[in-house]
């Protein structure tokens, strides 16, 4: 089963944004899928282990297709299982390459910049915790008692 977006077959609705009626395929080294474009809709065929599978994605506007499971409006279907189908991202559970294994963390684009962030943070915490909950320093609550 395949874990991250890219490396999922995808049905992208501005591919057919112009296009009412016709085919097409989609193709990944593993899977071809058939697709019969109607105006209001989507049909999608496809052969897996020698079962046929087919399923309907209704269209919403030119740009946008509802998820088959849960409703959502997305620009993307993924079929991250071929024996499901098409759904979004979130029904088939696929996160982004640039999100860690874990799936807490995300790697940073730009690791330089992130570092010095960090560090204004540790400085700001750092000022908090050496002033009090009255906004004077340390030194000054201890002349003063």
């Amino acid at each position: 089963m395949v874990t991250y977006r890219e490396d999922a077959l995808q049905l992208r609705a501005i591919q057919f944004q112009y296009r009412r009626h016709g085919t097409a395929v989609l193709t990944l080294p593993w899977l071809r899928v058939g697709v019969h474009i109607h105006p209001t809709c989507f049909t999608l065929l496809w052969c897996w282990y020698g079962k046929r599978h087919h399923q309907v994605v209704r269209r919403v506007s030119r740009l946008l297709v509802e998820c088959p499971s849960c409703g959502r409006r997305c620009a993307r279907l993924y079929c991250a299982d071929p024996t499901v189908g098409f759904l979004c991202y979130r029904c088939a559970g696929l996160k982004l390459k640039r999100w860690r294994r874990n799936g807490y963390d995300r790697v940073p684009v730009r690791p330089e910049a992130w570092l010095k962030w960090l560090e204004r943070q540790v400085a700001k915490s750092a000022k908090a915790k050496e002033r009090g909950a009255d906004g004077t320093k340390r030194a000054e609550r201890g002349a003063d008692a």
